[in-house]
């Protein structure tokens, strides 16, 4: 398990599965095109926002994105979903 899996796992993130979220976060590596077509790129969360819950962090997650208009994201404000990733003990955030 990665460093960034372990983080993850044990973070605020993970109870936030399934639901509607605002996260900010600050893009750390450049989007790349990856073999199935989708984008993926590192970033840090920085402050999620359900509905009832807020919390302050320093989270680096993966994002996956089927739309090209991320190689044009800068630092700044994503809305996502959190949702149970395909692979087996993973979260994703879906743009």
């Amino acid at each position: 398990m990665s460093l960034r899996e372990a983080s993850l796992q044990s973070s605020q993130l993970a109870d936030m599965y399934g639901q509607s979220a605002e996260l900010i976060a600050q893009v750390v590596t450049d989007p790349n095109q990856t073999t199935t077509g989708n984008y993926s790129f590192i970033a840090r969360a920085i402050y999620v926002h359900t509905g009832q819950l807020s919390y302050g962090m320093r989270i680096p997650i993966r994002v996956i994105t089927p739309r090209a208009t991320v190689l044009k994201l800068l630092p700044g404000k994503v809305l996502a979903r959190l949702r149970e990733s395909l692979k087996v003990k993973r979260g994703v955030l879906q743009h």
